[in-house]
């Protein structure tokens, strides 16, 4: 059975109907090819959730009935960061991808000494539309942040999390299982993840000295999206059980 596709609207419905514009709309109208009574699921990217159909569609607006509103999805523990080193095209579309498929709250796209390119016009705006084409597919009813790119040192200097994690495969570092299993519940975390070549020698002291703990997925260095995918996976199903218990 075809599941019900999700529609991002910029505000709950009124009078048990709800409005779907620009983007989404044309979407609904021309690729889903929507008509009335088309069932779908109206989210508005902070937790709430609507079952409605189709009322009226045109390329610009299509109306909704709101059938039930859905119970309200909790906030994900803990709420997972990850600052990645940018790398070229398509991969780093591909990290972005995977990170707000998985679940992390919020990403920075981050300078590093070893990136080698900085992000032209339009890319963030475009790296935040990806984000919620993921949130759509994995039913995610939180939309993940996307950050304006920034130095890595501006985010050593001000982010406030609960802990901060920086994958490696040169230091002392220790396998993240491991790190996971030692440290205790958590409401907040930092993941830092390099571009194509890790992080330099400075960057690991600046690591070091900014209490940032090293982790490691194996001794196999990753392409970024990789590492994205992978370290995220684990951390947010190990992490989220470790809550529940």
């Amino acid at each position: 059975m075809a599941r019900n596709p999700y529609v991002l609207v910029n505000q709950p419905p009124e009078d048990n109907f709800v409005i779907v514009k620009d983007d989404e709309a044309r979407h609904l109208a021309s690729v889903l090819r929507a008509r009335p009574g088309y069932p779908f699921v109206a989210f508005d990217g902070n937790g709430r959730a609507w079952q409605a159909k189709v009322s009226s569609v045109n390329k610009r607006e299509v109306t909704g009935l709101v059938n039930f509103e859905l119970p309200k999805t909790p906030l994900q523990l803990p709420q997972i960061t990850v600052a990645v080193g940018v790398v070229k095209g398509q991969h780093m579309d591909f990290a972005l991808e995977k990170a707000a498929e998985i679940g992390a709250t919020r990403f920075i796209p981050m300078i590093t000494e070893l990136c080698v390119i900085q992000p032209g016009d339009g890319k963030v705006s475009r790296w935040r539309s990806i984000a919620l084409s993921a949130a759509k597919q994995a039913h995610r009813r939180y939309l993940m942040d996307v950050a304006e790119t920034v130095d890595i040192r501006q985010i050593l200097a001000s982010s406030d999390h609960d802990t901060r994690w920086g994958l490696s495969c040169n230091g002392e570092r220790k396998p993240i299982i491991d790190v996971i299993h030692e440290c205790p519940a958590l409401n907040s975390l930092l993941i830092f993840i390099g571009p194509e070549g890790g992080f330099t020698d400075s960057e690991l002291e600046l690591f070091q000295s900014s209490g940032v703990s090293l982790i490691t997925l194996g001794e196999n260095p990753l392409r970024t999206e990789t590492a994205v995918a992978v370290t995220l996976g684990i951390a947010t199903n190990c992490l989220t059980q470790k809550a529940d218990e």
